[in-house]
């Protein structure tokens, strides 16, 4: 099957991933002034957007791929599928279990910011993709197996998600993929003032994937649906991006402005929009031929987009060795402003050196291996 690649997505890629990382450290570096708390809520405290791309843009890569393979050869392999899936995915997942689970609990034992505590109890709800479950109902645990509980959405949703397409005709893929979006927006109405259960739960984030997969659908289809955005006019796509700034910046303040069932709906309807503008910088990266800046002219950027699967899965990792480090070794207040800046930046260098030796050394060679039942980048 012919190779599919859409070279300006690695940069976005990246970008998610910085704004999980700023995020995290923000909320775990232990700085505290008092000041501080209200600007990191409303500027920096917005993690799961980045997840919320990586949910959209993973469901538009992977239906893109079945899309192909059935107009391809006629049929959509499962078990080849769940092959790339495997070779894509749990690398670089049981490294981030080893050092969760059995590595650093007892490596270090220095008092931290945040916490390590693995119990093995938990262990086979992340061996079997349960991580969000386990979250939601047994609380926080380890920083470092933390942040699977995104990759057990998504392979929750892969599970059934080839099995439904390749048994159903392509002109109910809409209309399926709707009645997901339409269900997980009740859910989150209905189940709303849980953050745990909005924020982490199955039914809850599946919409995010859904609307990637819908749009994968109206690219592969729709030759309108792309014409449009190949001539997006500069100052629309320029509005796009100022979108995504402002609801950023509103979600934070969004409590104070509104209350009751307006507030509530809003909520409930926070991802979806979202969704749609993360939908329209996909498409705008992809084919506008007005773009402001393509990421994919930036090697640095595609490389490091390339990364960003380890990125994501390290940089907690990274994040702990800083702050042993630190508590250990730098003489300078755990909460102050110098600890966060040097903490912020080593934990990226630690998080980009761990990232490039798991791709070069690890994920690329089994990546080759992933070329023979198909590829999509």
């Amino acid at each position: 099957m012919n190779k599919v690649y859409f070279k300006n997505l690695d940069g976005l890629r990246f970008f998610a991933f910085l704004i999980v990382l700023i995020s995290h450290l923000t909320i775990f570096s232990g700085y505290t002034a008092e000041l501080y708390n209200p600007i990191r809520k409303l500027f920096f405290a917005h993690g799961d957007l980045g997840v919320t791309f990586f949910f959209v843009l993973s469901g538009f890569l992977i239906t893109y791929l079945l899309l192909q393979e059935r107009e391809q050869t006629g049929d959509v392999s499962i078990k080849h599928f769940y092959i790339r899936r495997a070779l894509r995915i749990w690398p670089v997942y049981l490294v981030v279990i080893l050092c969760g689970f059995f590595i650093f609990p007892y490596l270090i034992s220095t008092p931290l910011s945040v916490s390590l505590l693995a119990p093995l109890s938990r262990l086979p709800a992340y061996l079997f993709f349960l991580g969000n479950i386990d979250l939601i109902y047994a609380g926080y645990t380890s920083v470092i197996i933390g942040v699977l509980w995104s990759l057990a959405v998504e392979e929750q949703f892969y599970l059934v998600w080839p099995a439904v397409f390749k048994r159903v005709g392509v002109s109910k893929i809409p209309w399926i993929l709707g009645a997901v979006i339409i269900a997980s927006f009740i859910y989150r109405f209905i189940r709303w003032q849980n953050y745990e259960i909005i924020r982490y739960m199955t039914f809850s984030v599946f919409s995010d994937i859904a609307i990637g997969c819908l749009l994968a659908y109206c690219v592969y289809f729709k030759k309108g649906f792309v014409e449009f955005f190949e001539n997006m006019p500069r100052w629309a796509i320029g509005l796009s991006y100022v979108m995504v700034v402002y609801y950023t910046l509103l979600r934070g303040i969004l409590s104070f402005l509104v209350s009751g069932l307006v507030h509530q709906t809003l909520y409930a309807l926070e991802s979806i929009i979202f969704c749609v503008l993360f939908s329209i910088i996909i498409l705008e990266q992809c084919y506008s031929k007005n773009s402001f800046f393509k990421v994919g002219n930036s090697k640095i950027l595609s490389y490091l987009g390339k990364l960003s699967y380890g990125l994501y899965a390290y940089h907690m990792v990274a994040l702990v060795c800083v702050l042993w480090a630190t508590s250990i070794y730098v003489p300078v207040v755990h909460s102050s402003l110098p600890t966060l800046v040097f903490v912020s930046v080593f934990t990226f260098l630690l998080s980009l050196f761990f990232a490039h030796i798991s791709y070069t050394y690890m994920e690329k060679p089994i990546l080759k291996l992933k070329e023979k039942v198909g590829y999509v980048k």
